[in-house]
């Protein structure tokens, strides 16, 4: 559905509408709508029973669960160039601002590459008007994120962001190019693949479930995490 009700005024307003236009009221996160959509729930948790049934039948479900568990601590982590932290680390007045935000603000250009312009569409398809202001982020369960990104972590205070952040399978880009998704098709294709940030254990788990074998032990659930 296009639209659901205020939390405040119950009016209908569309989903990706971040004010409501009735009574005004800010605190809407179009990305965790969309993600929390009971079309959406009912897809990621098929996929996690479909995922939770192999593991059972392997002799692994034990040790998914134990998985699961860990999840649910799960913190997310931003991996940037130490420059970058420590001109955040200067001063309480500065921002992390995203790639759109940098490029509009004539501080950075575009890299100019095929990622750049699938990162554009990818983005818009994906959450619709509000591109500019996703901060991309990686789980983890040890504060390591993507080294490639930067030598730097960040992690991100759980209780700053929960209300506000999505859960994605992976790079968006990389989602929709490896299952070569229409862009008219990206918000049907994303359905299973995300969930609000309490749901982010599910998301882990109908991934990754197939890598958790009967042998393993926890010690290694961060490394899958992260790759």
């Amino acid at each position: 559905m296009s639209f659901n009700p205020c939390s405040s005024c119950a009016q209908q307003v569309h989903i990706d509408t971040e004010q409501c236009p009735h009574c005004a009221r800010p605190g809407r996160y179009p990305n965790v709508l969309r993600a929390g959509q009971p079309a959406d729930i009912a897809a990621l948790d098929a996929r996690l029973q479909s995922a939770e049934a192999n593991a059972s039948a392997r002799g692994a479900a034990a040790n998914v669960q134990d998985f699961s568990a860990a999840l649910a601590g799960s913190k997310a982590v931003i991996a940037r160039p130490r420059g970058e932290l420590e001109r955040l680390a200067s001063s309480d007045n500065q921002i992390y601002a995203t790639y759109y935000q940098l490029i509009d603000a004539n501080a950075r250009v575009p890299d100019d590459d095929k990622w750049d312009a699938l990162r554009r569409v990818t983005d818009e398809a994906l959450f619709p008007g509000q591109k500019e202001k996703i901060r991309f982020a990686a789980l983890t369960l040890d504060a390591v994120g993507v080294l490639n990104y930067g030598a730097c972590q960040m992690t991100l205070r759980t209780p700053m962001i929960a209300h506000r952040a999505s859960v994605l399978e992976e790079n968006s880009v990389v989602f929709m190019e490896k299952r070569q998704v229409k862009l008219t098709d990206a918000p049907a294709a994303a359905m299973g693949f995300r969930a609000p940030w309490d749901d982010r254990a599910k998301v882990c788990v109908a991934k990754l479930a197939d890598e958790i074998t009967p042998a393993m032990t926890p010690d290694l659930h961060a490394g899958i995490l992260v790759h």
